[in-house]
């Protein structure tokens, strides 16, 4: 699934029940990855991480609040009864209407916190 803001979206069932994820290119070489899922908590979490595409893959580094890290927020957790596709497909769609708001935040963390050179 795709929407106005080039956003794939994903929902799937693994083994550890259902997921939702979403990616969106950015600037340059870094990509926009939302993703809901149940935690080992019983706890459904939806985060948003910045990773740079790198020869093979992605990369995402923690920093832990500290300058050189990437983007990385919980957006929204719930304690729903049962984590169905559809409570899935429903917490993950209202965090898309609210794209602009994390491409802000995306943009504060890195005029705050720049990539290091020797790390890009």
């Amino acid at each position: 699934m795709s929407n106005d803001n080039n956003i794939e979206t994903r929902i799937f069932r693994d083994r550890d029940g259902w997921n939702a994820t979403s990616a969106m290119d950015l600037t340059g070489d870094q990509l926009l990855k939302i993703r809901t899922y149940r935690n080992d908590r019983g706890l459904l979490r939806t985060t948003a991480t910045v990773h740079t595409k790198v020869e093979g893959g992605l990369r995402h580094i923690m920093g832990f609040g500290t300058p050189g890290g990437d983007f990385s927020e919980t957006l929204v957790v719930t304690k729903p009864a049962r984590v169905t596709e559809k409570v899935i497909s429903a917490q993950h769609e209202s965090v898309l209407k609210t794209i602009p708001g994390i491409l802000s935040a995306v943009q504060a963390h890195y005029a705050k916190f720049p990539v290091s050179p020797a790390l890009a």
